[in-house]
């Protein structure tokens, strides 16, 4: 979520003007001109420019949207597997809702990406109403990026509650009550994030035969942004990375008592049941734990850079700081993809189910099925020879190729 960015995460944008840092929501680069009622212009008309990123086709046109799609299918599986009744619970029901913000954070703004740094060149003007798109599209990967930090912070928060607490933590962690959160995280999200879509104006003006997008700040709104983007970085930002830091350590710890007391009463009379439900709760909660590492691991440099920029202090000159918004921008689509590949290495539960969705089983039963006719048919092979051989010796079978050579 970058304040310098003109996308994506942050929903802020920021430029130089008159050799001054100025903050302002999705404001872009811009060409200052004057546009008269007839439709010539001046040097007053602000006409909204894409980003000059460094490698912007390659990286924006080409490798985030690429991300995203993979996400997109990645997530779908996720989707279907966690909507199964035997693993649907509490936290696959916060995973679900992460899983959709992802798709949604990457995917809507990959087509006006496609178009501003792919079809169009890079720092041109956006015509009308592709500016609209580019932006709102940027809006939009904004708050549900912001969705999936919040959900992010729950999921850590109801991991620990129901480690630590267990009894209290069966009774408040509900399949009910995490889709409430889920809703009650949208609708906050929402309202938060709202302010986003109204300030800049957008108005239609023709230039050389092409309708072209006059983008300014709206006047009504130009101190609310500097609230709004404060408020934003303490609690989009800091307050998550802070509680995800605090929660995650006392998790580990918690895991570790945990696991000497059952060492001890393992000892003593102790049902299977138990050590299974036991060992079921610590797998899932390290599969939390490396989910949270990797989202603080994106989040906590994008929220130093996003104080940075809220407290308007500029420690970059332009080109560097359209290459740290770039590197992080990445960070972000690669750690969003990352986490199907977490439920894949450290969830048995998740890796059997997947093989049934995908049919797998079928084909693993087929190749083992193939495998036995073959380690069958080698075995015949070499009984039927050893009969005749005088210098057979049990254990040096080698193999059919080797034998006949």
């Amino acid at each position: 979520m970058l304040t310098s960015s003109p996308e994506l995460w942050s929903g802020f944008r920021w430029e130089f003007r008159r050799g001054k840092f100025h903050a302002g929501h999705k404001v872009r680069n811009t060409i200052k001109m004057n546009a008269s009622q007839n439709g010539t212009l001046s040097n007053e008309t602000v006409l909204c420019l894409s980003f000059p990123y460094p490698a912007s086709f390659e990286i924006y046109a080409v490798l985030c949207p690429a991300i995203a799609l993979l996400t997109l299918f990645t997530n779908i599986l996720v989707i279907v597997v966690f909507m199964k009744k035997h693993l649907l619970s509490p936290t696959s029901v916060l995973l679900i809702g992460l899983a959709v913000s992802d798709i949604l954070a990457g995917n809507i703004i990959s087509p006006p990406y496609i178009y501003a740094y792919g079809i169009a060149n890079s720092g041109q003007a956006l015509p009308y109403p592709m500016c609209l798109f580019h932006d709102f599209g940027g809006h939009l990967a904004a708050l549900f990026h912001q969705v999936s930090v919040w959900i992010t912070m729950a999921l850590g928060i109801q991991r620990y509650v129901v480690v630590a607490f267990p009894i209290v933590g069966r009774r408040i962690c509900t399949i009910k009550k995490s889709v409430l959160w889920v809703i009650v995280i949208n609708i906050a999200t929402l309202l938060m994030c709202s302010i986003t879509f109204f300030t800049l104006t957008y108005e239609p003006v023709e230039v050389d035969g092409k309708t072209m997008c006059i983008c300014q700040e709206n006047p009504n709104f130009s101190e609310t942004v500097q609230v709004y983007s404060v408020l934003r970085c303490f609690f989009g930002q800091l307050l998550p990375c802070a509680v995800l830091t605090v929660t995650t350590v006392l998790l580990v710890r918690r895991l570790d008592i945990t696991k000497n007391e059952m060492a001890r009463i393992r000892a003593s009379d102790n049902s299977e049941r138990e050590r299974r439900d036991n060992r079921s709760m610590r797998r899932t909660s390290y599969m939390v734990i490396v989910i949270v590492l990797s989202f603080l691991l994106a989040e906590i440099p994008n929220g130093c850079y996003f104080l940075f920029k809220a407290m308007r202090v500029s420690l970059f000159s332009e080109e560097a700081d359209l290459q740290i918004s770039t590197v992080l921008n990445v960070l972000v689509y690669v750690v969003n993809h990352i986490n199907f590949w977490i439920y894949v290495f450290l969830s048995r539960h998740f890796r059997r189910s997947l093989k049934k969705t995908l049919r797998l089983n079928w084909l693993i039963r087929v190749c083992r099925k193939d495998t036995r006719k073959l380690e069958s048919h080698q075995t015949t092979y070499f009984s039927s020879q050893s009969q005749g051989d005088p210098f057979y010796v049990k254990g040096t079978e080698r193999s059919t190729e080797c034998y006949q050579r």
